[in-house]
């Protein structure tokens, strides 16, 4: 401490400069030989005056002290504490306010009148003070322990709490795990049986089809057999007449045959232009004809469904030299839908102008035109025998028409809705219309009433055609779906279901064997009658295609476009042989004629044209 002192007191002295003067290094008393001492020209520091602070900082550092002289760093300053402050502070921190209160008043009075006198109060050692913050540490630490053990109580029931989750969800998953054990085993035997049950269902399929073979073989022999029956009855009846005795024969059957072979004679008369053939339809609105029977199918004999003779095959070769050759412009608004003559060279078309109207194929002049319907036409179809036409509307009626006469001799009206095709039986006898209220009917012309009404399709049904010489016909749908139906039963007898877009059209080919079908996707595709399976599949979109047709050889096949072309296509690979595009808009439909010396098309731009 005095060390401190002497060096506080140099330290105050040192704020007046002192300067030494320079004198010239003699020899002393001491006996000691001094020297001159050279000192280089830029060495300035001893030519400058040096202070006494200067001075006894170097001074310091020869003898370690530096850290005396430097000036103190600020900060705070522990005091030590007083004896009644450190009173106060115990009585104040163990809550007792009455004896601080007590303490306070005595004091104070005491320093009033002058008992307390000391200049220097009495200090609490440094013991007491430090073991009063070792006890006010304990007290915090203390207070601390016991959060800590609240919140170790509260892990230890959030830890007792998780244990009996994990042991819950643990037991859940050893429950599923069994659950899923037994599922697993259920599929298992499930698939077994689904096996079995599928093999015992193929043996009822087989079991089935040759149950309808066997029902098929069983109708036909009782049809033959009827007919013999008939012809026996036919030639008793001779024998009795010839014999000159009369005995009763059943009058059914042969006013059935009366019946259907003056109808047919009707037909087949018609050369007089005045006089309609009415005896086809309408006399079963009297009720003076039973309803006909349908003729079962029998194989065809291969010239009957042969092309014929005079009819020129459509080779590759001709389909890229096809040219328009003739417009035909009398309606005025879109052509729909066209027929052509089997035997005679005329051919019919209607339109959504209502009307109807009969061409001669030959001059390409108009024959007659007639306002049809009270809304647009959608199809029309030639009689086997050329006698009359067929129309269906969409006034929800289809119409039979006298050539000769141009009136119409029949009106069906039970649709409910537009009907867009119809289609004459190879017979002559039967009429199938197809309609937008999803039904088939098929008519009964010389009962001249709905022999049957065909309930499958799921939506419109949009087009129709018979098989030539058979009971079957085939129908495409706005469910994209094509029915094959035996019309004797009014049952389908098949489904062909590839289509992804509504089916506008489906026509056999001559012999049969082949069915196109066409959609609105633009996709056409041809299928094998024999086991319903597409031969080949061609994608023409993305505009839709509306019609299609065979020419008589069934080599090509002709597809129209809504994109008012026509394309020529093989009938086997669908490949393109050759495109047409003198219309000027959507091409509605296409027909061959018979002996194939034209193609002919109806398209939306009011005309049809014939190609050759």
């Amino acid at each position: 401490r005095e060390r401190e002192r002497e060096i506080t007191q140099t330290c105050n002295m040192a704020d007046s400069t002192h300067t030494m003067e320079k004198v010239p290094a003699a020899g002393g008393d001491d006996g000691y030989e001094y020297g001159l001492v050279d000192v280089p020209d830029g060495d300035d520091d001893l030519n400058q005056p040096e202070t006494l602070q200067q001075a006894l900082r170097s001074k310091g550092n020869e003898r370690g002290h530096v850290a005396l002289l430097e000036d103190p760093e600020p900060g705070p300053v522990d005091h030590p504490e007083l004896a009644e402050d450190f009173v106060r502070n115990f009585l104040f921190n163990n809550g007792l306010s009455r004896s601080l209160d007590c303490f306070e008043q005595e004091w104070y009075e005491q320093c009033q009148s002058g008992d307390i006198k000391s200049k220097h109060p009495a200090k609490i050692p440094d013991i007491y003070i430090f073991n009063q913050q070792l006890q006010d540490q304990v007290t915090d630490l203390q207070a601390d322990v016991k959060a800590e053990r609240m919140r170790a109580k509260k892990a230890a029931g959030t830890h007792s709490k998780l244990i009996k989750e994990r042991d819950f969800h643990r037991t859940q998953h050893r429950r599923l795990a069994s659950d899923k054990n037994k599922l697993l085993a259920e599929m298992k035997r499930m698939h077994d049986h689904q096996a079995v049950l599928k093999q015992q269902v193929d043996e009822l399929q087989g079991k089935f089809a040759s149950a309808m073979r066997q029902r098929t073989l069983t109708k036909i022999s009782r049809d033959r057999a009827s007919e013999e029956a008939s012809g026996l009855r036919s030639t008793l009846t001779q024998l009795e007449k010839s014999l000159g005795t009369e005995r009763p024969v059943g009058g059914r059957s042969s006013g059935r045959s009366s019946g259907r072979s003056s109808g047919a004679t009707t037909l087949t008369s018609g050369a007089q232009p005045a006089a309609p053939s009415k005896t086809l339809v309408g006399a079963g609105a009297l009720g003076g004809v039973s309803p006909t029977e349908m003729i079962p199918d029998q194989p065809p004999a291969p010239q009957a469904v042969a092309p014929p003779p005079t009819s020129t095959p459509m080779t590759a070769s001709r389909a890229l030299a096809l040219q328009n050759v003739k417009s035909l412009t009398t309606h005025t608004q879109a052509v729909s839908a066209l027929a052509v003559f089997l035997d005679h060279p005329m051919l019919a078309t209607v339109s959504d102008d209502k009307s109807l109207t009969l061409w001669d194929s030959e001059s390409g002049s108009p024959i007659w035109s007639v306002q049809a319907h009270r809304d647009w036409i959608g199809g029309c179809d030639d009689h086997p025998q050329g006698q009359h036409l067929s129309t269906a509307s969409g006034d929800a009626t289809a119409k039979i028409w006298d050539v000769n006469s141009a009136q119409c001799v029949a009106t069906f009206a039970e649709h409910s809705h537009a009907v867009w095709d119809c289609a004459f039986h190879h017979s002559g006898d039967f009429l199938a219309t197809a309609s937008m209220d999803n039904t088939v009917k098929v008519w009964d012309l010389h009962a001249s009433r709905c022999r049957n009404t065909l309930r499958v399709h799921k939506d419109s049904v949009n087009s129709i055609n018979f098989q030539l010489l058979s009971n079957t016909f085939v129908t495409a749908g706005a469910d994209k779906s094509l029915i094959l139906w035996d019309a004797r039963t009014g049952l389908p007898t098949s489904t062909l279901n590839s289509h992804r877009a509504s089916c506008n059209r489906a026509v056999f080919n001559r012999a049969g064997t082949t069915v196109c079908s066409v959609d609105s996707s633009g996709v056409a595709m041809l299928w094998e009658m024999r086991t319903g399976q597409p031969l080949s599949s061609v994608e023409f979109g993305p505009h839709p295609l509306n019609g299609c047709a065979f020419d008589a050889s069934g080599s090509v096949v002709a597809l129209a476009s809504n994109d008012g072309t026509i394309r020529v296509c093989d009938a086997v690979t669908l490949d393109e042989l050759s495109q047409l595009t003198e219309h000027t808009d959507a091409v509605q439909a296409v027909a061959f004629e018979a002996h194939g010396n034209f193609l002919c098309s109806a398209s939306s731009d009011c005309t049809a044209r014939l190609w050759a």
